[in-house]
């Protein structure tokens, strides 16, 4: 007996730029369906085909963090706007295993490789587009957040105002703001990057970081960087500072590297 016989494999393509709660609804409604999720991810330079836009995380941020969700079995990238080709090679390695599942957004019915897949007899099902979270959204608030922050360390204002819009942008998905307001000042020279605004910067992180307060900011944080959810019943942080230097198990990669300039 073949030993994959009984596995049901489920396929899906995408960017997963700016890792979001629509994308983890169509993870997850990809592992009700199936045994092993095998996702195709665009290069950057392919989503900057698609999308006229760069991206926020790199394929290899991308990549990776696919390969932490649940059941995840394969990620493969894809070099160009259809997937095709990738594709083809793809199900030829596991049509022989067991049944084939591609899952697709309702928003896109004819999508790239479909005709493909349907050579190919696998089966289709289009999970319900997220309304209200999407990579586009997100990256028009990303902006919108970054040039607020940026205005309000360039006229030096009082931190009572400038903090609160800090919180909001340290949880946002993926750093994406931070590295907005890094990649203005880094593009300014040094009279900016050692200069006033930075050093306003400084303080309002370690203000929001360090106050006990900031213990309500930890389960949004642990979101956005994709670790489980957590319970703050008996785990005695003080502050998000204290969460960052001493991680749960469940998220020891909670810090991860951050590259400048980069939007």
């Amino acid at each position: 007996m073949n030993q994959y016989s009984s596995k049901t494999y489920v396929l899906t393509v995408g960017c997963f730029d700016l890792f979001h709660s629509g994308h983890r609804a169509l993870l997850q409604h990809m592992a009700d369906i199936g045994d092993s999720l095998v996702v195709g991810v665009h290069s950057d330079s392919s989503v900057q085909e698609l999308k006229s836009a760069r991206c926020f995380d790199s394929l290899e941020e991308r990549r990776a963090k696919l390969r932490a969700c649940p059941k995840v079995g394969e990620v493969f990238s894809i070099d160009g706007p259809d997937p095709t080709a990738e594709l083809a090679e793809v199900v030829r390695k596991y049509q022989s295993r067991g049944d084939l599942v591609y899952v697709r957004g309702d928003d896109m019915p004819h999508f790239p490789g479909s005709r493909l897949i349907r050579e190919h007899r696998a089966r289709v099902i289009y999970h319900p587009y997220s309304t209200g979270t999407s990579t586009s959204q997100l990256s028009a608030r990303a902006h919108e957040l970054a040039r607020r922050l940026t205005q309000l360390l360039e006229d030096s204002s009082p931190l009572s105002i400038v903090v609160p819009l800090l919180e909001e942008a340290i949880t946002f998905p993926s750093d994406a703001v931070m590295r907005l307001v890094y990649k203005h000042l880094y593009a300014n020279g040094k009279q900016w990057l050692f200069g006033k605004p930075m050093r306003t910067l400084a303080t309002a992180m370690e203000i929001a970081w360090s106050q006990p307060g900031s213990v309500r900011l930890i389960p949004a944080f642990a979101a956005q960087t994709h670790c489980e959810a957590i319970s703050l019943d008996g785990l005695g942080y003080a502050s998000l500072n204290d969460y960052f230097m001493r991680a749960p198990p469940q998220a020891p990669s909670v810090l991860e590297p951050m590259t400048f300039p980069r939007c």
